[in-house]
């Protein structure tokens, strides 16, 4: 089985971040990228596209604003396909939450803090493993954004 992997347009990749509960968030914490699993919820409008995520204020998440990206994978490893969305943005806190839909995040306590990831782009690639001989593997690459 020959390997491949296509970009996904941009609807694609709205509609496959908004079919999944958890992801990453991808921040700078004492300099270095930190990657942080989180529940979240796809707000869309006219004017924007972002997700929304609650955390608590002390949080390394809680305390950060600034460019951001979050990532969301599907990964089947017995059909050998997956697909991964990638957006990025600036991450800011929400003063305001009346009428966003709640992230409903695994940890409740203390978790009132509202943040935001204003969207700037999106991409996403779906991939289709290849047989190898020390088991599989998949190819891909980052398309510019």
């Amino acid at each position: 089985m020959a390997g491949a992997n296509s970009e996904l347009p941009d609807w694609e990749c709205w509609a496959l971040l908004g079919s999944l509960p958890v992801g990453r968030i991808v921040i700078v914490d004492h300099e270095h990228p930190i990657a942080i699993p989180l529940n979240f919820r796809v707000i869309e409008s006219e004017a924007r596209r972002q997700i929304v995520v609650r955390t608590a204020a002390t949080t390394v998440v809680g305390r950060y604003e600034g460019l951001a990206s979050f990532e969301v994978d599907h990964i089947d490893a017995t059909s050998r396909q997956a697909w991964s969305v990638l957006v990025r943005g600036r991450l800011r806190c929400l003063t305001d939450h009346t009428g966003l839909p709640d992230p409903d995040p695994w940890f409740i306590e203390h978790r009132g803090h509202w943040m935001a990831l204003d969207a700037t782009s999106v991409s996403g690639r779906r991939f289709t493993g290849r047989t190898s001989d020390d088991g599989y593997s998949v190819e891909w690459e980052i398309a510019p954004g």
